[in-house]
C-alpha cells in the first residue's frame, strides 16, 4: 500500500512539472496573413530560445517551464513588438502577434534649372517656377498630400559652376531620389526608375508583400550594385483559398484577386491615384498622377522550396508649370523575374532570371519644349546555394549582368542654331549617347555563431566588369545580442555600382558613353546600438 502511494504521489509530481507550449502566428495587420520568417524569441527562467516564422506564419515552443516570458517579435519590414506572457503547467497558450508595416522614407528631388538665370519674378526663371508652383497647391493638397508630394520636384536657380553633382555646367543629372546611389529589388529583380516618390501608397501592395529587408554596412556578399543602400521587397506565398480585396477613396483605389491553382496561387493587383478625382473636388489640377500594376505565380515544389514568377508595371508624373503651359517628369518601371528554390535566401538552393526597364523623362529648361528621356535596361541570371556546416552556415554562388544605357534629349529648336528646323535632337546642347557593359561575380558568405548572444559574418564578392577590370568587395558584421532588449552589430562592407546616367552636354558623344558607365565603389562603416525599455 505504502508503495502504491509513492508512485501516485511520484506520477503526479511528474505531471506538474510537465512543460508548457507555446505557439501562435504572427500576421500582417493589415491583410490578415502571415508574415514569414519572422524572428521570435521567448525569454526569462534562465532560457533565450529563438525559432522563425514558417510560410503561413505560424510558431512554436515546446516542454517551455511553468513561468513568466517575454515574447520578442522582429521582422525587417515590420515594427517590432514585446509581450508578456505567462505559462502554467502543461497548459498550451496560443498567441497570435499583428504586426504593422515598417513606414519607408523618401528624399526630395531636385531639378536644376541650367539656362541664364534672370531677375527674380521674371516669366519663366527658376525662381518664378518655384513661386507658381507654390502658389498653385490648395488647402486639399496640403492637407491631403504628404509634405514630400509638394517638394518632390523643385527648380532651383544654379549657376553652372554650382552644380550639386559636380558634372560640368549646363547639366541636368538628376536620376531619381537627391541622391540615388541605392539599390532596390522585387523578389530578385532591379527596379532601374524610382519606385513611387510620391509615397501616398506603400512601396508595393500590402496584401501581397511578406517582408522588406534594408541592407546598410555588412550586407551578405551576394547584394551589390547600392552604394548607400540595398533594399528588397519579397512578396508572400500562396493563399490556400480565393482571396479579393480593394478600396476606394478620393485620394487612392486599389483592387486585388488571387486564385488558389494546384500547389500555389496567381495573384494580381493594381492601384492608382485618384488625380480626376481631387482635380474636380478641388477645382484645380492635382499636378501628381500615379499608378501600377503586379501580378505574382508562386507554387510549392518541396519543402520549403518553390517556384516563383513576378511582373510589376509603375507609372508616375509630376506636372510643372513651364512658361504659360505646363510640362511634366515621368517615371516608368517594367520589372519581370523567374525563380525556383529556397524560400529563404541563403539556406538552400536558388536560380534566377530577372529583366527590367527604367524610363525617365525630365523637362530640360534649356531649350524651348526641351525633353530628356533616358531609358536603362537590366538582364541578371544568378545561381546560389547555401547549406549547414556545424554551426556555421554557408551560401556561395554566382551572377551575371548585362546593362543597357540611352538618354536622348530634344527640343522644339536648339538656341545655338534659332535657324534650324525643328523638332532638333543629338546636338552639342541636346546630347544623345549610348552604352552597355557586362558584370560577372562570384560570392560566399558565412554566418557563425560561436555562442547564443555573438553572431559574426563575414562575405567577399568578386566581381569583372567589362570596362572596369576586377574588384574585390568584402564584407562584415558583428553583432551582439543582450538580453533581449539590447542589440548591437559593428559592420563594414565595400560596395560598386555600374550604371549610373549622367547628362553632359557639350562633350562629344563617344566621351559621353564612357561616362555614363563609370564604376562606383564605396566602403561603408557602421554602428548601430538599439535598445528598446518598457513603460
Amino acid at each position: 500500500m505504502r508503495v502504491l502511494v509513492l508512485s501516485i504521489l511520484y506520477l503526479l509530481t511528474t505531471a506538474a512539472a510537465a512543460g508548457a507550449q507555446l505557439r501562435g502566428r504572427v500576421l500582417d495587420i493589415q491583410s490578415g496573413e502571415g508574415v514569414t520568417n519572422a524572428s521570435v524569441r521567448v525569454y526569462g527562467h534562465g532560457r533565450e530560445l529563438e525559432v522563425f516564422t514558417d510560410h503561413t506564419g505560424a510558431y512554436t515552443f515546446r516542454d517551455l517551464s511553468p513561468a513568466e516570458y517575454w515574447l520578442v517579435v522582429r521582422h525587417p519590414g515590420y515594427e517590432g513588438v514585446d509581450l508578456r506572457v505567462v505559462l502554467g503547467s502543461a497548459s498550451e497558450v496560443v498567441v497570435d502577434v499583428p504586426l504593422e508595416v515598417k513606414p519607408i522614407p523618401v528624399t526630395r528631388v531636385y531639378v536644376p534649372a541650367t539656362r541664364a538665370l534672370q531677375s527674380v519674378g521674371a516669366q519663366g526663371s527658376a525662381d518664378s517656377l518655384l513661386t507658381e508652383m507654390e502658389q498653385r497647391q490648395n488647402s486639399a493638397l496640403r492637407t491631403a498630400v504628404p509634405a514630400a508630394l509638394r517638394d518632390l520636384v523643385q527648380a532651383e536657380a544654379r549657376e553652372p559652376s554650382s552644380d550639386p553633382g559636380g558634372a560640368p555646367g549646363r547639366s541636368l543629372n538628376v536620376w531619381g531620389s537627391a541622391a540615388e546611389r541605392g539599390r532596390v529589388l522585387i523578389d530578385g529583380v532591379a527596379i532601374n526608375a524610382p519606385l513611387h516618390l510620391g509615397a501616398i501608397l506603400p512601396p508595393i501592395e500590402s496584401q501581397l508583400l511578406a517582408r522588406a529587408d534594408l541592407h546598410t554596412g555588412g550586407a551578405p556578399a551576394r547584394y551589390d550594385g547600392g552604394t548607400s543602400y540595398i533594399i528588397e521587397y519579397m512578396t508572400r506565398g500562396p493563399a490556400e483559398q480565393v482571396r479579393a480585396w480593394g478600396e476606394a477613396g478620393l485620394l487612392t483605389s486599389r483592387l486585388g484577386l488571387e486564385v488558389p491553382l494546384g500547389d500555389g496561387s496567381i495573384a494580381a493587383a493594381a492601384r492608382r491615384v485618384n488625380d480626376e478625382a481631387v482635380s474636380a473636388i478641388t477645382e484645380d489640377p492635382f499636378e501628381y498622377a500615379y499608378s501600377d500594376a503586379l501580378v505574382r505565380g508562386a507554387w510549392r515544389t518541396g519543402d520549403g522550396t518553390s517556384f516563383r514568377a513576378i511582373a510589376l508595371g509603375t507609372r508616375e508624373t509630376v506636372s510643372i508649370p513651364r512658361d504659360l503651359s505646363n510640362d511634366a517628369a515621368a517615371w516608368d518601371n517594367l520589372a519581370a523575374a523567374l525563380s525556383w528554390g529556397s524560400e529563404r535566401p541563403g539556406t538552400g538552393p536558388l536560380l534566377s532570371i530577372a529583366y527590367s526597364r527604367g524610363v525617365v523623362q525630365l523637362p530640360l529648361l534649356s531649350a524651348p519644349d526641351g525633353r530628356m528621356r533616358a531609358t536603362v535596361d537590366r538582364t541578371a541570371i544568378s545561381a546560389s546555394n547555401g547549406w549547414q556546416a556545424g554551426s556555421a552556415r554557408v551560401t556561395a554562388g554566382v551572377e551575371v549582368e548585362q546593362l543597357w544605357l540611352d538618354r536622348r534629349s530634344s527640343a522644339s529648336l536648339d538656341p545655338l542654331y534659332p535657324d534650324a528646323q525643328g523638332p532638333v535632337s543629338c546636338t552639342d546642347l541636346l546630347p544623345c549617347a549610348s552604352a552597355h557593359a557586362s558584370t560577372a561575380a562570384a560570392f560566399g558568405d558565412v554566418v557563425w555563431q560561436p555562442s547564443r548572444r555573438v553572431s559574426l559574418h563575414a562575405g567577399l564578392r568578386a566581381t569583372v566588369e567589362s570596362d572596369d577590370g576586377a574588384h574585390m568587395l568584402p564584407r562584415f558584421a558583428l553583432t551582439w545580442l543582450g538580453n533581449g532588449n539590447t542589440t548591437a552589430t559593428l559592420s563594414a562592407g565595400r560596395y560598386s555600382q555600374v550604371g549610373v546616367l549622367e547628362s553632359t552636354p557639350g562633350v562629344a558623344a563617344a566621351a559621353i558613353s564612357e561616362l555614363l558607365t563609370p564604376t562606383r565603389l564605396a566602403t561603408q562603416y557602421e554602428l548601430r546600438v538599439s535598445h528598446r525599455g518598457s513603460a
